[in-house]
């Protein structure tokens, strides 16, 4: 399965889910079977959320169905995600707090493409996905064409020991017999 948070941005002192200036980020966190970037989601936990956002430099909360029970104190439901709010003009410094993910804006109807650092996202785009570098590797480790492995060496320096470790062990998992990356995950 794979991990996700959705961020949802908004504009003014009060944000509500359902707002037409709301732009909704979908973070994948880990993936085990299909490389599908709209399936097999499993969303973070409320203590891995706090993890990732507990020193952001703008304000952020949990919003939906975690955000009711917070208000009751008490669970009433499952969860098929979370959702974490941000002001819409805090949107590239969610950005950059995730630099670290492949993120993709979902233009209307829903259709994916990167979404470019330092771009502002009008209203009317609600949605973003992403996943962390790691799993953009794993994509590209399918291919190892020369492309592939010139992509895989310039990240390398920039993941963390987390980051490789978790590449590393997919791998394996993946390719048991082996796949050329290893060596440099060790």
């Amino acid at each position: 399965m794979l991990r996700r948070v959705r961020v949802t941005m908004a504009l003014g002192e009060v944000a509500t889910v359902a707002s037409p200036q709301t732009i909704k980020i979908y973070v994948r966190h880990r993936a085990r079977q299909r490389l599908d970037p709209q399936s097999n989601w499993q969303p973070l936990s409320i203590e891995e959320v706090v993890q990732l956002f507990a020193k952001a430099p703008f304000t952020w909360g949990l919003a939906g169905g975690y955000a009711v029970e917070q208000f009751l104190g008490r669970s009433t439901r499952e969860h098929s995600d979370i959702d974490v709010v941000v002001y819409r003009d805090a949107q590239l410094q969610a950005q950059s707090w995730l630099s670290t993910w492949q993120l993709y804006a979902a233009d209307p109807p829903g259709a994916l493409r990167p979404w470019i650092d330092n771009e502002y996202l009008p209203y009317g785009i609600h949605d973003i996905w992403g996943h962390r570098l790691q799993v953009q590797l794993l994509y590209k480790a399918r291919g190892c064409r020369p492309k592939d492995n010139h992509d895989f060496q310039a990240c390398l320096p920039q993941l963390s020991a987390d980051a490789k470790q978790w590449l590393r062990n997919t791998l394996l998992l993946v390719y048991p017999a082996g796949h050329p990356w290893l060596e440099d995950l060790s």
